[in-house]
């Protein structure tokens, strides 16, 4: 259900509010040039009641450094170094010395509202939810603060709706969809899950739909309290290599199938086609982009072996293109590029 405010108190300044304790989980590597500024709005959130949890993986510029000072001033920061093993592995040994009854994530290149946490918060207590999310926005300065608003729209959802989110392009466009960091999430939700350590770009992607999954109530607001700092030499801006777009695009391959075995009971029947129409154009795309002929034959043999599936549940309501366009890479996966290679021709040529 979706519930439309003229103006929303806050309810969060209700005596008992501050008494839950959340940890806030910060991975870094080599952001000395960002850091205390993603540090001083954490730290200074209107909602006291916050661990601070700095996991340094292995930087090697002044990063650790900062964080040790942050600690000295600070008594709500814990700080924590490991060897270089990866965002998720950093989130993960969060997760493992987290003491709150809640979690929320941070990259320590970004920056969030003064009050983004007291947000959430109230949010998941006026509605008994086990996970809260705000809008996002990208940002090139480090001034940009949502100015306040009386027309807040606030979105509340079961487990189908919630995991429906995922897919919907208005939370896709707005960064709500699957990333980790503009959520607020009961802490429980993580018991025996954790990030999988394997992928280096979809981390998120990967985790997003198991928490869904858990959760009976999800709610979002669309006021804009986290703020991705566009830094050019991030990872979510940085070039891939091609050996890295090989591996991007087989890991939301192996993504795609981990949801289709988690969406298999008949609740999440339209779910699931989603993730099968999903993948089964991944496939193609993932063809597309390979140079490796022994995993092109793998990806036309899964795509092949999911096909009657595929049709049975997808192809009534799919257009008569959409019809020949996945039955001829079925049959023919090379002259199905071939024939995208002449239309794509054709259609610059015209411009």
């Amino acid at each position: 259900m979706k519930i439309k405010y003229i103006k929303i108190k806050e309810i969060a300044m209700i005596e008992h509010i501050h008494k839950e304790k959340i940890s806030v989980i910060i991975p870094i590597y080599n952001v000395e040039d960002y850091l205390e500024r993603c540090l001083n709005t954490v730290c200074g959130q209107l909602y006291k009641n916050l661990e601070i949890i700095l996991i340094d993986d292995g930087s090697t510029d002044n990063s650790l450094q900062i964080c040790k000072e942050s600690a000295k001033r600070e008594d709500r920061i814990k700080v924590i170094h490991q060897s270089n093993q990866g965002v998720s592995s950093a989130r993960n040994m969060g997760l493992d010395v987290a003491t709150g009854n809640y979690i929320a994530f941070v990259d320590p290149d970004d920056y969030i509202h003064l009050d983004m946490y007291e947000r959430l918060y109230s949010l998941l207590k006026k509605y008994n939810a086990d996970m809260s999310a705000c809008f996002s926005r990208g940002c090139w300065d480090s001034n940009y603060a949502e100015p306040p608003r009386d027309d807040i729209e606030i979105s509340v959802y079961d487990k189908v709706g919630a995991i429906k989110t995922v897919f919907d392009p208005k939370y896709e466009i707005n960064g709500v969809g699957v990333v980790v960091s503009n959520k607020l999430f009961k802490k429980n939700l993580f018991n025996n899950l954790r990030f999988n350590t394997q992928y280096r770009r979809a981390e998120d992607e990967q985790i997003i739909c198991f928490l869904l999954k858990r959760v009976n109530k999800y709610v979002i607001t669309d006021e804009r309290l986290y703020y991705y700092f566009n830094r050019p030499n991030s990872i979510l801006h940085s070039k891939s290599t091609d050996v890295q777009n090989i591996k991007e695009h087989l890991d939301m391959l192996n993504i795609y199938v981990e949801r289709l075995a988690l969406f298999r009971e008949d609740e999440f029947d339209d779910i699931y086609n989603i993730c099968l129409l999903n993948m089964m154009n991944l496939t193609i795309t993932s063809f597309f982009n390979m140079n490796d002929n022994k995993i092109k034959k793998s990806l036309v043999k899964s795509y092949r072996d999911q096909f009657n599936e595929f049709r049975k549940r997808i192809f009534s309501e799919l257009t008569t293109k959409d019809k020949i366009r996945f039955f001829t890479f079925k049959i023919f996966p090379q002259m199905y590029i071939l024939i995208l290679f002449a239309s794509r021709k054709n259609q610059s040529s015209n411009v």
